[in-house]
């Protein structure tokens, strides 16, 4: 998301809202964490470390947004990034069994969405 977005990791991970742009590219990196890996509100929540009402918002945020063609192809392409990065995340984890993962969500491991995108 830091890529994509411009945005500085420092920026991302705040726990305050942050400027307009910053805000929108952690929405969109919940989103996701949510949809792509199939966590629940609550798992992103934690991975995000907000609360299960403000990922819901996020998610409501960002599906508002793909009305846009632009946005929705931005949102098409990083899903289809996340996608390609997933495997590559699983042979991390056997390699480094001490990495975390989703529990019980077909073994996708919590990847650091703002790094890899």
């Amino acid at each position: 998301m830091t890529h994509a977005f411009g945005v500085p990791q420092m920026e991302f991970w705040r726990l305050t809202r942050g400027q307009p742009h910053v805000a929108l590219a952690r929405q969109v990196g919940m989103y996701l964490a949510h949809v792509s890996f199939e966590l629940s509100l609550t798992e992103v929540g934690m991975l995000f470390t907000r609360d299960r009402t403000t990922v819901a918002h996020a998610c409501s945020v960002v599906e508002d947004r793909r009305d846009d063609p632009r946005f929705d192809r931005t949102i098409d392409l990083l899903e289809g990034t996340v996608r390609h990065l997933q495997p590559r995340e699983e042979a991390k984890l056997a390699a480094n069994p001490g990495l975390a993962l989703a529990p019980g969500r077909r073994g996708a491991a919590i990847p650091l969405l703002a790094a890899t995108v």
